[in-house]
């Protein structure tokens, strides 16, 4: 299984809503916030679905009013894979890593 360094969303932006970035083993180097509310909420996983995924990674977290775009660098390896969870408020992200096709 090969990886490539992905930008999640491509080019023309992110992820506006929850989404699996990958159904394998990832390393994630990063999340760009694309926008954000000030009440967006956002949960980092290490499954494969967005239905009641399990293994959150860390605490959920809300960047709160922030300059955007912004970076926000992140060390993270998963076993399973990755899912990005986005509640409450709106927000649009680019997950920055290796992720298995």
């Amino acid at each position: 299984m090969s990886q490539q360094l992905y930008q999640a969303g491509g080019a023309a932006g992110g992820v506006s809503a929850s989404a699996v970035i990958s159904k394998h083993p990832s390393q994630l180097h990063g999340i760009l916030l694309n926008s954000v509310a000030a009440t967006a909420v956002i949960t980092l996983f290490d499954d494969i679905t967005t239905t009641t995924p399990a293994n959150q990674i860390g605490g959920a977290w809300t960047p709160g009013a922030v300059v955007v775009p912004t970076f926000v660098p992140l060390d993270i390896e998963t076993s399973k894979g990755l899912v990005v969870v986005i509640a409450t408020a709106a927000a649009n992200v680019t997950p920055i890593g290796r992720f298995s096709a």
